[in-house]
């Protein structure tokens, strides 16, 4: 799996986009928070509990590889992960 810098903005805003609305703000070419618009060089600062930045983590490398028609296997067994489109914003 190679990752290019446009899979980084997008792991980026989903790791910092908490909602449901603001999950669908990053996917908005006129929203100013459209993840093609962020400048991975810049500094960013982490605002919360470790717990909170956790689940937020976990909950948008789900959706990345959902959205991204990859599939989770465990020991052969196949993990259906299209829950996640309901859960993006209820995770908190």
């Amino acid at each position: 799996m190679t990752l290019n810098d446009d899979d980084y903005r997008e792991i980026f805003s989903l790791f910092s986009s908490v909602t449901d609305y603001e999950l669908k703000q990053i996917y908005d070419k006129n929203s100013s928070t459209y993840y093609k618009g962020e400048i991975l060089n810049e500094e960013y600062e982490l605002v919360g509990t470790k717990l909170e930045f956790a689940k937020d983590s976990f909950r948008a490398i789900l959706y990345y590889l959902h959205k991204h028609g990859y599939e989770l296997y465990k020991n052969k067994n196949h993990f259906s992960i299209k829950f996640i489109e309901k859960e993006f914003g209820e995770m908190k």
